[in-house]
């Protein structure tokens, strides 16, 4: 996925993203409605979330909004762990 720079933000500001969003339980409203400010803020564009479970996450947030991807779950942080300590990186 490509990176998410200050160009690309300016140059489509205020259209319409869905922004398909995979936690391991059901955010209410109110986290949905933060999500979308948070997400309006950093894309400059109004942000619909498609919320979707999945308990295999374990916690935190899998996004993936305009062709970018934002993957902040326990899953990921743990699988990221597992191959420094193969790797054998003392730095973790």
């Amino acid at each position: 996925m490509a990176e998410l720079t200050a160009d690309h933000i300016g140059r489509h500001r205020y259209e319409n993203v869905d922004a398909h969003v995979v936690s391991a339980m059901e955010l209410n409203k109110s986290q949905a409605s933060t999500l979308e400010d948070v997400l309006f803020k950093k894309l400059n564009k109004r942000v619909k979330v498609l919320l979707s479970t999945d308990p295999s996450v374990i916690g935190g947030l899998y996004i993936e909004v305009d062709g970018f991807i934002i993957d902040r779950t326990i899953k990921k942080q743990l699988g990221d762990l597992r191959d420094a300590v193969k790797k054998g990186d003392t730095a973790v």
